[in-house]
């Protein structure tokens, strides 16, 4: 009987393989059509939070919600690189783990001591996102120096609670998911407030998540 569940087990496996490089196959055309558009910034953070969240009330009391959001975000991670190559750069050092986790260890991570130097390395292209933390556990208030080209598009972790709160930073435009919150510089710090908005009597809209 044993032997037989894990033939079973083995089965299962050998058809999750074939589906994932069935999704790769079709990555690899979104990623061409994306280029023949024009696109410079190929990652969908709305539609990739919406398909997690989608996928994890699907899964509900079946499979545990940690499980649902890991696996499918270094999935996602992959047809990210397989799209467009992915080099990721932080004044963190300290939080790297968790960047880790929202992506994966393949994806080049550089550290710099200041903002200037992130912002830099975003705005010659020489990486495509930049992270940063929420206060309290920021090194320098970043938000005074962004430019309004870039935008905060995803806050890390992205389900599971953690005492530091991280965001990633990219060059592209907004986008509304089905739960957006939307991240403003205040002249106090930075703030929270639900829903999708693009300006704000409060301050500068820093981005969405």
């Amino acid at each position: 009987m044993l032997t037989k569940l894990r033939n079973e087990i083995d089965r299962i496996d050998e058809q999750l393989i074939s589906l994932l490089k069935q999704r790769m196959k079709v990555v690899r055309y979104v990623g061409e059509l994306k280029k023949k558009n024009g696109e410079k910034f190929f990652i969908r953070s709305a539609r990739e939070a919406d398909m997690v969240k989608a996928l994890i009330k699907k899964a509900a009391g079946d499979l545990p919600e940690s499980l649902v959001v890991d696996v499918w975000r270094k999935l996602i991670t992959a047809a990210n690189m397989c799209e467009q190559p992915l080099h990721i750069v932080s004044q963190h050092p300290e939080y790297e783990y968790l960047v880790r986790e929202y992506y994966n260890s393949e994806v080049p991570i550089t550290h710099f001591l200041q903002t200037k130097d992130v912002i830099a390395e975003l705005d010659s292209g020489r990486a495509q996102i930049a992270i940063f933390a929420l206060p309290p556990h920021h090194h320098e208030e970043w938000w005074k120096i962004l430019p309004t080209h870039l935008r905060v598009f995803v806050r890390i972790p992205f389900i599971k609670k953690s005492a530091t709160r991280l965001v990633a930073v990219a060059n592209k435009e907004p986008e509304e998911s089905s739960e957006n919150v939307t991240l403003i510089a205040t002249e106090n710090g930075v703030k929270e407030v639900k829903g999708f908005c693009l300006e704000s009597k409060e301050g500068m809209v820093l981005g969405h998540y």
